[in-house]
Protein backbone atom coordinates (compact mmCIF):
# COMPACT_ATOMS: atom_id res chain seq x y z
CA UNK A 1 0.00 0.00 0.00
CA UNK A 2 1.33 3.43 -1.05
CA UNK A 3 2.79 5.74 1.72
CA UNK A 4 1.63 9.24 1.07
CA UNK A 5 3.51 11.94 2.47
CA UNK A 6 1.41 15.00 3.31
CA UNK A 7 4.36 17.56 2.35
CA UNK A 8 7.95 16.57 1.88
CA UNK A 9 9.96 18.89 3.85
CA UNK A 10 13.17 20.35 3.28
CA UNK A 11 14.74 19.15 6.61
CA UNK A 12 13.03 15.08 5.64
CA UNK A 13 14.79 12.90 7.56
CA UNK A 14 15.86 9.88 5.49
CA UNK A 15 18.27 6.65 6.35
CA UNK A 16 20.38 5.90 3.43
CA UNK A 17 22.32 2.79 3.46
CA UNK A 18 25.07 1.12 1.92
CA UNK A 19 27.42 -1.77 2.45
CA UNK A 20 31.35 -1.52 2.21
CA UNK A 21 33.73 -2.99 0.22
CA UNK A 22 34.61 -6.77 0.34
CA UNK A 23 36.78 -9.11 -0.93
CA UNK A 24 34.13 -11.98 -1.85
CA UNK A 25 37.59 -14.59 -2.24
CA UNK A 26 38.24 -13.90 1.42
CA UNK A 27 35.80 -12.67 3.65
CA UNK A 28 32.92 -13.59 5.15
CA UNK A 29 31.11 -10.63 6.71
CA UNK A 30 31.22 -6.92 5.62
CA UNK A 31 29.60 -3.83 7.21
CA UNK A 32 26.37 -2.18 6.48
CA UNK A 33 25.93 1.47 7.26
CA UNK A 34 23.01 3.79 8.07
CA UNK A 35 23.64 6.97 7.63
CA UNK A 36 20.60 9.29 9.31
CA UNK A 37 20.41 12.79 7.23
CA UNK A 38 18.11 15.85 7.60
CA UNK A 39 17.55 16.58 4.28
CA UNK A 40 20.52 17.63 2.62
CA UNK A 41 21.93 19.57 5.45
CA UNK A 42 23.46 17.53 8.55
CA UNK A 43 23.90 13.95 9.59
CA UNK A 44 22.47 13.39 12.22
CA UNK A 45 23.44 9.68 13.16
CA UNK A 46 24.60 6.70 11.79
CA UNK A 47 23.90 2.71 12.50
CA UNK A 48 25.58 -0.02 11.65
CA UNK A 49 25.49 -3.91 11.56
CA UNK A 50 27.85 -7.00 9.81
CA UNK A 51 26.02 -8.80 6.92
CA UNK A 52 27.08 -12.13 5.17
CA UNK A 53 28.66 -11.98 2.49
CA UNK A 54 26.34 -13.57 -0.30
CA UNK A 55 24.51 -14.38 2.91
CA UNK A 56 20.18 -14.17 3.28
CA UNK A 57 20.43 -12.19 6.40
CA UNK A 58 20.07 -8.26 5.19
CA UNK A 59 16.68 -7.38 5.45
CA UNK A 60 16.55 -8.50 8.73
CA UNK A 61 19.78 -6.63 9.53
CA UNK A 62 18.50 -3.61 7.95
CA UNK A 63 14.93 -3.77 9.68
CA UNK A 64 17.07 -4.11 13.21
CA UNK A 65 18.74 -0.96 12.56
CA UNK A 66 15.79 0.95 11.85
CA UNK A 67 13.22 0.00 14.34
CA UNK A 68 15.92 0.11 17.12
CA UNK A 69 17.59 3.11 16.45
CA UNK A 70 16.89 6.46 18.88
CA UNK A 71 16.01 8.39 15.66
CA UNK A 72 13.51 5.67 14.91
CA UNK A 73 10.15 8.00 15.63
CA UNK A 74 11.76 11.18 12.82
CA UNK A 75 12.20 8.65 9.69
CA UNK A 76 10.43 9.42 6.81
CA UNK A 77 11.53 7.23 3.94
CA UNK A 78 14.63 4.86 3.84
CA UNK A 79 16.92 4.56 0.92
CA UNK A 80 19.08 1.38 -0.19
CA UNK A 81 21.89 1.66 -2.33
CA UNK A 82 19.81 -0.90 -4.71
CA UNK A 83 18.73 -4.40 -3.05
CA UNK A 84 21.66 -6.40 -3.23
CA UNK A 85 24.53 -6.20 -0.66
CA UNK A 86 27.74 -7.68 0.06
CA UNK A 87 27.64 -9.92 -3.17
CA UNK A 88 24.46 -11.32 -3.42
CA UNK A 89 22.63 -10.68 -0.17
CA UNK A 90 19.29 -9.66 -1.55
CA UNK A 91 17.10 -7.02 0.80
CA UNK A 92 12.99 -7.37 0.55
CA UNK A 93 12.48 -3.52 0.17
CA UNK A 94 8.75 -4.59 0.39
CA UNK A 95 9.19 -6.41 3.88
CA UNK A 96 11.50 -3.85 5.46
CA UNK A 97 8.64 -1.33 4.22
CA UNK A 98 5.67 -3.43 6.18
CA UNK A 99 8.12 -3.59 9.39
CA UNK A 100 9.47 -0.60 9.57
CA UNK A 101 6.37 1.32 8.07
CA UNK A 102 8.46 3.52 6.03
CA UNK A 103 8.65 3.86 2.00
CA UNK A 104 11.77 2.52 0.99
CA UNK A 105 13.50 4.01 -2.48
CA UNK A 106 16.34 2.28 -3.82
CA UNK A 107 18.63 3.94 -6.07
CA UNK A 108 21.58 2.53 -8.60
CA UNK A 109 23.67 4.11 -10.95
CA UNK A 110 23.76 1.58 -13.85
CA UNK A 111 20.65 -0.23 -14.95
CA UNK A 112 21.09 -3.75 -14.26
CA UNK A 113 21.90 -6.52 -16.59
CA UNK A 114 18.95 -8.99 -14.65
CA UNK A 115 20.19 -11.94 -16.57
CA UNK A 116 23.83 -12.12 -15.61
CA UNK A 117 22.10 -11.78 -12.23
CA UNK A 118 20.09 -14.03 -12.46
CA UNK A 119 23.14 -16.54 -13.58
CA UNK A 120 25.19 -15.61 -10.96
CA UNK A 121 22.53 -16.26 -8.34
CA UNK A 122 22.06 -20.09 -9.41
CA UNK A 123 25.59 -20.58 -8.04
CA UNK A 124 24.27 -19.80 -4.30
CA UNK A 125 21.68 -21.40 -1.99
CA UNK A 126 18.59 -20.26 -1.80
CA UNK A 127 18.21 -19.15 -5.27
CA UNK A 128 15.00 -18.86 -6.02
CA UNK A 129 14.18 -16.93 -2.86
CA UNK A 130 16.87 -14.34 -4.07
CA UNK A 131 15.53 -14.15 -7.47
CA UNK A 132 11.58 -14.24 -6.34
CA UNK A 133 12.57 -10.81 -4.35
CA UNK A 134 14.38 -9.33 -7.50
CA UNK A 135 11.29 -10.12 -9.47
CA UNK A 136 9.44 -8.52 -7.11
CA UNK A 137 11.17 -5.92 -6.74
CA UNK A 138 10.66 -5.17 -10.94
CA UNK A 139 12.76 -3.29 -13.18
CA UNK A 140 13.52 0.11 -11.71
CA UNK A 141 13.12 3.39 -13.67
CA UNK A 142 15.30 6.07 -15.02
CA UNK A 143 15.34 9.35 -13.58
CA UNK A 144 17.42 12.13 -14.77
CA UNK A 145 18.35 14.14 -12.09
CA UNK A 146 21.26 16.26 -13.33
CA UNK A 147 21.07 17.63 -17.02
CA UNK A 148 24.01 16.12 -19.28
CA UNK A 149 23.86 13.17 -16.69
CA UNK A 150 22.99 9.66 -16.82
CA UNK A 151 20.22 8.81 -14.96
CA UNK A 152 19.86 7.03 -11.75
CA UNK A 153 17.87 3.99 -11.59
CA UNK A 154 14.66 4.01 -9.21
CA UNK A 155 12.81 1.29 -7.16
CA UNK A 156 10.10 3.45 -5.21
CA UNK A 157 8.19 0.77 -2.78
CA UNK A 158 4.95 2.04 -1.27
CA UNK A 159 5.63 5.61 -2.53
CA UNK A 160 4.76 7.39 -5.56
CA UNK A 161 7.71 7.99 -8.39
CA UNK A 162 6.62 11.63 -7.89
CA UNK A 163 7.16 12.00 -4.30
CA UNK A 164 10.15 9.63 -4.51
CA UNK A 165 12.09 12.10 -6.75
CA UNK A 166 10.89 15.01 -4.62
CA UNK A 167 12.47 13.28 -1.65
CA UNK A 168 16.02 12.22 -3.76
CA UNK A 169 15.87 16.06 -4.89
CA UNK A 170 15.48 17.75 -1.21
CA UNK A 171 18.34 15.29 0.16
CA UNK A 172 20.71 15.68 -2.54
CA UNK A 173 23.27 18.49 -2.46
CA UNK A 174 25.61 18.76 -6.11
CA UNK A 175 25.88 15.20 -6.25
CA UNK A 176 23.15 13.55 -8.19
CA UNK A 177 23.36 10.56 -5.44
CA UNK A 178 21.30 11.81 -1.99
CA UNK A 179 23.37 12.67 0.74
CA UNK A 180 22.12 9.68 3.17
CA UNK A 181 23.17 7.14 0.78
CA UNK A 182 26.88 9.00 -0.48
CA UNK A 183 27.70 9.38 3.04
CA UNK A 184 26.69 6.06 4.06
CA UNK A 185 29.53 4.99 1.01
CA UNK A 186 31.89 7.02 2.31
CA UNK A 187 31.87 5.85 5.99
CA UNK A 188 31.34 2.18 5.14
CA UNK A 189 34.23 2.44 3.02
CA UNK A 190 36.43 4.60 5.16
CA UNK A 191 35.82 2.32 8.35
CA UNK A 192 36.20 -1.58 6.29
CA UNK A 193 39.70 -0.20 4.81
CA UNK A 194 40.50 0.75 8.40
CA UNK A 195 39.26 -2.62 9.93
CA UNK A 196 38.81 -5.59 7.42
Amino acid sequence: METKIREVKREIRVIGIDDGPFNPARDRKCLLIGAIYRGCYSLEGVEAAIIDVDGIDVTDKIVNMIVKSKHRGQLRTVMLSGITFAGFNVADPFEISERTGLPVITLIEKEPNLDRIRNALQKLPNYRLRWKIIKKTGKPFPLRIQPRRRPLYVQPINISLEQAKEIIEKTRNRSAIPEPLRVAHIISSAITLRIW
